[in-house]
């Protein structure tokens, strides 16, 4: 297989540190926050990782009922489909909560912290793969719950830094956060915690696989999707202390398009992190039939125009083909591959290209839909 120089060149630039602003949130005033219309991108079926990086100050916290909330997407009672928040009640207590609405059973993952323990910068992470939620703080597991399901979709707006509204005129900023908040992503998949540790301290950009990445660096665009957010109520972006290694998603973009042969839906294809010699690098198939089999396809090149097999879109060079990985579905139709790259300098600079074929054993006779194609650039 033969590296991309072009890519390459353009990915593997020296990444440069820079001080960027973010979100400045203050509870129990008039809410400020970013509102983002609904998209079904943001309840993804596949499963969800919502991460952001926060401080928070309880000692100057409003008087009375709050729940300082970083996302929660649905505003109506009882209707919200992600909540990630902290149940501070009426007596300032410190418990992180993550919950999701599964369509069988919802999830709600807790965690109790110290006085001022999320005072300095934090990086927090919620994920849900269709039976577990866990809950992450700065890369590690500190909660999980039972859930069951994919998670409900009931449209509805999504919210960064408050949550519902309805006490605005009685309770002024009652679910409003309070402090900094910065760095939210959301990802169709539950990432392991070895993906969130590998990307926690980078500030991604057009990163491949139906995410979304809000940078907050002056305004609310959505810097890898389409899921830009409006700003509500002059909210404030400040500079910030946090301190991260800016760079776009390291050596990866998609190519061609997905295909529904006698498949319900058409396949997706994301990654984990980036493509690092010496880890495992996890390659995620989506949308295909619960608990079903399926391929991803590992080859040396991509194909600028499809070749039709099996009544689906092959994007990758069959001549180049260097590995078929059988894969199984997971409960809500997710696949997982992971793949160690060894820890051999020579490998820097390798271009692979993926694609999914998701076998759809409910078609008569047995069918077949695929992904999108997925290029990756190994890096040191």
């Amino acid at each position: 297989m033969k590296a991309l120089p072009f890519v390459a060149l353009s990915l593997l630039a020296p990444a440069l540190c820079a001080q960027g602003t973010g979100l400045q949130i203050k509870n129990g005033v008039l809410d400020t926050y970013v509102e983002v219309a609904h998209d079904p991108s943001l309840v993804p079926q596949s499963g969800v990782t919502v991460e952001a990086w926060v401080t928070y100050d309880e000692t100057t916290l409003g008087s009375g009922w709050r729940y300082p909330t970083v996302l929660r997407h649905n505003l109506s009672a009882g209707n919200e489909q992600l909540l990630l928040r902290i149940d501070a009640n009426n007596s300032k207590q410190r418990t992180l909560r993550w919950f999701v609405q599964g369509t069988q059973r919802s999830a709600n993952a807790l965690w109790s912290f110290g006085a001022g323990a999320l005072r300095p910068w934090t990086h927090i992470a919620g994920t849900y793969d269709g039976t577990t939620a866990r809950l992450y703080v700065n890369g590690k597991l500190v909660s999980s719950a039972t859930g069951g399901g994919p998670i409900r979709s009931l449209a509805g707006k999504m919210n960064i830094g408050t949550g519902s509204l309805v006490a605005q005129s009685t309770n002024p900023g009652m679910e409003a956060w309070n402090g900094e908040i910065d760095e939210v992503r959301l990802w169709p998949y539950a990432r392991t915690a070895a993906e969130i540790q590998q990307t926690m301290n980078l500030e991604l950009h057009r990163v491949p696989g139906e995410i979304s990445t809000w940078n907050f660096n002056g305004d609310a665009k959505d810097s890898s999707g389409g899921n830009t957010g409006k700003i509500v109520n002059n909210l404030q972006f400040v500079k910030n202390t946090l301190n991260l290694t800016v760079i776009p998603f390291p050596a990866a973009s998609s190519f061609g398009k997905g295909s529904m042969g006698c498949g319900k839906q058409i396949g997706g294809i994301g990654m984990g992190a980036r493509a690092k010699i010496g880890t495992t690098l996890g390659i995620y198939g989506m949308r295909a039939e619960p608990n079903s089999p399926g391929f991803l396809l590992m080859a040396g090149k991509g194909f600028p125009t499809a070749l039709r097999v099996l009544g689906v879109d092959i994007w990758i060079d069959p001549t180049t083909l260097v590995l078929t990985i059988p894969s199984t579905a997971n409960s809500i139709g997710t696949h997982r591959v992971g793949l160690p790259i060894p820890n051999d300098p020579l490998l820097t600079g390798l271009g692979i290209s993926w694609q999914y074929l998701f076998v759809n054993p409910s078609c008569s006779p047995i069918g077949f839909s695929a992904s999108n194609g997925l290029l990756t650039v190994t890096i040191k």
